[in-house]
């Protein structure tokens, strides 16, 4: 799993779906969602004279500033995790020393994988481009499958129990866990809300669709969903961060593009505003000044 994330050249991705809205993610939690601690900010000078207004009333400062909030994938490029610039070649050195140690090699080729994508002409150019680049740097054959969104969704979920509610066994020892029916997917993820939280939560285990169990990412997790006194929100923030750390690092999924939104002005033109809702305001707009 880490190989294949490694080889994974996202800029060369978004190159090849030519879709200005995408944009590359450096995580799972995607660009535009807040921490809930507030940002440490530099203190402005005191000023040496207390303001006043005319007639020599002193001016009210507010009571309190406005909370600045880090944006959780800005707050986890600058300060938590991985710098925005990263060396492809390394990286792809790195993938196939671990397909060595994991004892896959010219006398052990990695066996075939299948790509399963519910077929949309962006989805199609991923799968294409990412079955290129692990043949090219790690030899693996991964087929890309366009299946319906029925046959994703039946592909996906998790397998049936038995009729006593368990998932089989004697009963003389612990279950095994249910292998899902497929090797690698495309999927779309959203949330319910604009919190980190939400994007990870789906990570637990026995929550997500893979299989994957981490009781480090489990207790992190919970500690995250204890920490929501106004006095602990910064550690939840870096329980959430340490949490999204550990989910990468294991390659139990691979974060392609958040999804967003462009627009393009005339060169000449400036002062196009868009609020935090999406919505574009004109009022601003006016001719560029002539330098």
């Amino acid at each position: 799993r880490q190989a294949l994330c490694l080889t994974v050249d996202q800029e060369a991705l978004a190159a090849a779906l030519d879709n200005p809205a995408l944009r590359p993610a450096p995580g799972l939690v995607p660009y535009g969602v807040a921490d809930y601690g507030q940002r440490d900010v530099a203190e402005e000078p005191e000023a040496e004279e207390e303001p006043v207004l005319p007639g020599g009333v002193p001016v009210q400062e507010p009571e309190e500033e406005p909370a600045i909030l880090w944006d959780f994938r800005a707050h986890a490029q600058e300060l938590v995790t991985l710098a925005d610039e990263s060396d492809y070649a390394a990286n792809c050195a790195q993938a196939k020393a671990l397909l060595a140690q994991a004892g896959y090699g010219q006398q052990r080729p990695f066996p075939e994988i299948e790509y399963l994508y519910v077929d949309t002409p962006e989805a199609r150019a991923a799968a294409q481009a990412l079955s290129q680049m692990w043949q090219q740097e790690l030899g693996i054959t991964v087929t890309p499958r366009s299946v319906t969104q029925e046959e994703y969704d039946a592909a996906l979920a998790p397998p049936e129990s038995g009729e006593d509610g368990e998932s089989g066994g004697d009963g003389g020892e612990e279950p095994e866990e249910p292998v899902p029916a497929f090797q690698l997917a495309a999927q779309a993820f959203t949330a319910s809300r604009d919190d980190a939280g939400a994007f990870l939560n789906r990570w637990r285990s026995g929550r997500s669709p893979t299989g994957y169990a981490s009781s480090a990412f489990d207790i992190l997790m919970d500690s995250a969903s204890a920490a929501l006194a106004p006095d602990a929100l910064d550690a939840r923030d870096a329980y959430l961060h340490d949490a999204e750390a550990i989910l990468l690092s294991d390659g139990a999924v691979l974060p392609l593009f958040c999804q967003g939104s462009s627009f393009a002005l005339a060169e000449d033109l400036i002062g196009l505003c868009r609020t935090a809702g999406g919505v574009y305001l004109f009022t601003a707009v006016e001719e560029r000044p002539e330098a």
